[in-house]
């Protein structure tokens, strides 16, 4: 957290060094404004929470003020989910059944050793853990547990969680822009809305009612009942936007405009079936292969470096979800297709591999420009 927070420094950038702390097992929680604060923080459970500092375009006084509510301590909706019967990939705080925002928290052995005990599971729309075997035994609705009063601050009060994107305007003074900023990262999530849905509540909170809405007015805008709970309720059935929810790249793509980085799949990892039937191996891969051998391996450019001792030799770090690849490039190959080298986002290197001293590299022959994919940050020569 030390790293992230102190940005910018070092050699890498924040997206680098999260997709290497993923695959040493470090575990991250994205930005919330119900969890997050200004900066980065490691929770109870050991994950990475993300701080509002990462966002782009958020002003640090605003971004503060977001941070001050109190955290809802993960406190259960009014409207008391259903029971959910064991293996049902639902999540039970908020009822996302979306495969692509659900995942496993135990892998491998420990997976399999958890089988009818207590699997976890992770929710990437709320930030909501649970053992998913635990739903079969989850309160019936309208049983007493469920309609149990919870003590927790009045919806409104400086300290409380936000109640909706309306209460989160008047508490913050947030502009538009980093409104929209926020829903397009799911920062907004926990709110109760996908975040295509929380772009169209943000428009509804903004702009004065008219004749779409024209049922509500009247209603819209009244200062909230003293006992309203301070965790938003899933949004009613007529309250839902006509927008489709983001694909899996479409959320990669609204990651990086708005924080530079991810925390879910690696760009490359959404082409490596493609990438496979071309006969592009993983970083990972080069290690086991043969000293000698023509390989072919992809990924984002994340250093260029044209030392002025190395002779005309220009290096390069090329990242996939694996890990990371150097690269060599002679001086005339770096002459005949320096555009593409400095100015191509991902490439397509064919070489061969050079293994030396446990030292891994590919001496390229051939480089092309991978298309697609958000554009990462490198720290490129001058």
């Amino acid at each position: 957290t030390a790293m992230l927070n102190n940005q910018p420094m070092g050699f890498y950038h924040p997206a680098t060094l999260v997709k290497d702390a993923q695959r040493h097992g470090v575990r991250f929680a994205p930005i919330d404004v119900q969890e997050s604060d200004w900066t980065c923080r490691v929770e109870a459970d050991g994950r990475v929470r993300l701080g509002l500092m990462s966002v782009n375009g958020l002003r640090q006084e605003v971004g503060r003020r977001v941070a001050e509510r109190l955290r809802p301590e993960r406190c259960a909706s009014l409207t008391a989910s259903p029971a959910v019967p064991p293996g049902t990939s639902r999540c039970p705080k908020c009822g996302c059944d979306d495969p692509s925002m659900l995942e496993d928290t135990l892998t491998g052995e420990a997976r399999r050793s958890a089988a009818g005990a207590k699997a976890g599971r992770f929710c990437n729309i709320c930030a909501h853990e649970w053992a998913a075997l635990a739903q079969a035994s989850a309160p019936e609705v309208g049983s007493a547990e469920t309609l149990a009063p919870k003590a927790a601050p009045k919806a409104g009060s400086a300290s409380a969680p936000y109640a909706s994107i309306d209460d989160l305007i008047a508490r913050t003074g947030i502009r538009r822009d980093e409104l929209a900023t926020l829903a397009e990262i799911g920062a907004l999530n926990a709110l109760g809305y996908d975040r295509r849905s929380a772009l169209w509540q943000i428009e509804k909170a903004v702009r004065p009612a008219g004749a779409l809405f024209a049922g509500r007015e009247g209603t819209e805008g009244a200062e909230p009942a003293e006992e309203t709970p301070v965790c938003s309720p899933p949004p009613p059935a007529g309250d839902t936007s006509p927008l489709h929810p983001m694909t899996p790249s479409e959320r990669l793509m609204a990651d990086y405009a708005g924080t530079s980085l991810t925390i879910g799949p690696h760009p490359v990892a959404h082409r490596r079936a493609e990438l496979a039937l071309r006969g592009v191996l993983r970083a990972s891969d080069l290690p086991q292969g043969r000293h000698g051998r023509r390989v072919r391996v992809a990924g984002a450019v994340i250093t260029r470096q044209r030392p002025g001792t190395a002779k005309g030799f220009v290096f390069l770090t090329l990242e996939d979800e694996t890990g990371i690849a150097n690269i060599i490039v002679r001086p005339d190959l770096y002459a005949e297709q320096r555009g593409i080298i400095v100015g191509a986002p991902y490439l397509l290197v064919e070489g061969t591999l050079q293994i030396q001293e446990g030292v891994t590299s590919v001496k390229a022959e051939r480089v092309a420009s991978l298309a697609g994919g958000p554009p990462p940050e490198s720290h490129d020569f001058r």
